[in-house]
């Protein structure tokens, strides 16, 4: 899991659009599905292709929705950065990054 990034790390601008933060992830994920199911008849079990051919439904309808938030409501508009806000913690102001951090850790 290693290759997760957390939320700072793919918003550090303004202005963001959605799609263009999370678009290469998403990419990779549905080209890793396409590719199972294109050697789909090399899977023993039948219910693993209905369950890929399922994914990749909701994938698609995913980056609809993504695609569509993007188009209807335009960028994000964010923060300098989260580095750079504040959150109230239990009362007590702390960086962004701390309770981003928390979240990571569960």
């Amino acid at each position: 899991m290693k290759n997760l990034k957390t939320f700072e790390d793919f918003i550090n601008e303004g202005e963001v659009y959605l799609f263009d933060e999370i678009g290469e992830p998403l990419t990779k994920l549905g080209d890793s599905i396409d590719a199972l199911l294109k050697d789909a008849d090399l899977i023993q079990d039948p219910k693993w292709v209905t369950a890929l051919k399922s994914i990749q439904t909701q994938f698609n309808k995913l980056e609809g929705v993504i695609t569509q938030a993007d188009s209807k409501l335009g960028v994000i508009p964010m923060k300098e950065s989260l580095d750079e806000a504040m959150v109230q913690v239990a009362g007590k102001s702390k960086p962004a990054g701390a309770a981003v951090g928390k979240l990571n850790k569960a």
